[in-house]
């Protein structure tokens, strides 16, 4: 049963938070630069296009490689599955971005509205990756009583897997939920500042930008991969934030060469 009061508050308040956030960035920006609001809807576009392909590709190559991965070590699939995840997270979300800016958001063709763009793409990320899964905890830990008194009913294996996400949530320490909302703010940073790159190739014809926006992209989730296999959640999270230290620097030194850029194009 699921018995922590003070941990639901704390979902109540990550879920306030991940919806706050994009909103707020969102709405700053209109009001100081006159960014288009398409700019907004365009970026959040990319992002769930491009999770629909990836992760349906995923999906079909899971079911493939299940007979066979099932007799490798456990160790070894964490690694391959984490790996595969990093990867196809930086091909896929800026290859959309490359794709949607030049053939579709014809308007984003500026810093302010790159900047917009971005907002939007790291914006649902946000909503549909955190905000889900803190709408299912809370779900769950709401209807606990209910599902507990179920679990006799279901099959061994989901009845242990609801067991199991009960206990993490008991387990939870009261500060825990908020770092999902804390670590959106350097994910948002980060594309941001991945948009103007991939923005600036775009505008110089220059593909190797787009590489290195998707190798930035790779660098940045594998930091969270690898400290997390080693480290607690805290340095997880710290690593995250300085990493975001290099897309907030683009987001600032980008300006001139994309303005530069638009007006040869």
């Amino acid at each position: 049963m699921f018995d922590n009061p003070v941990v639901l508050t704390m979902l109540v308040v990550e879920l306030a938070l991940v919806v706050i956030l994009p909103v707020a960035a969102a709405t700053v920006w209109r009001r100081h630069s006159a960014a288009l609001w398409s700019s907004l809807a365009f970026g959040a576009v990319t992002f769930v296009l491009a999770q629909l392909i990836r992760l349906s590709l995923l999906q079909g190559l899971s079911l493939l490689l299940n007979p066979v991965a099932r007799s490798w070590e456990p160790a070894l699939l964490t690694w391959l599955n984490g790996a595969l995840l990093v990867l196809t997270s930086g091909l896929f979300e800026e290859g959309a971005r490359w794709l949607m800016i030049r053939r579709f958001a014809r308007n984003v063709r500026s810093w302010r509205e790159g900047v917009m763009f971005g907002i939007g793409h790291g914006g649902i990320e946000a909503l549909l990756f955190v905000g889900g899964s803190v709408v299912s905890a809370l779900v769950l830990s709401l209807s606990a009583p209910t599902v507990l008194a179920q679990l006799e009913q279901l099959p061994p294996e989901q009845a242990a897997a609801v067991q199991t996400q009960l206990d993490a949530l008991n387990a939870l320490r009261w500060w825990e939920p908020l770092l999902g909302a804390w670590e959106r703010v350097p994910a948002m940073v980060f594309h941001v500042g991945a948009t103007l790159l991939v923005l600036l190739g775009l505008l110089r014809s220059d593909r190797r930008l787009l590489l290195a926006a998707m190798i930035l992209h790779i660098g940045f989730n594998a930091i969270a991969v690898v400290m997390l296999q080693f480290t607690g959640i805290i340095l997880t999270e710290l690593a995250i934030t300085l990493a975001a230290l290099l897309p907030l620097w683009l987001v600032f030194n980008l300006r001139k060469p994309l303005a530069a850029a638009a007006a040869t194009a």
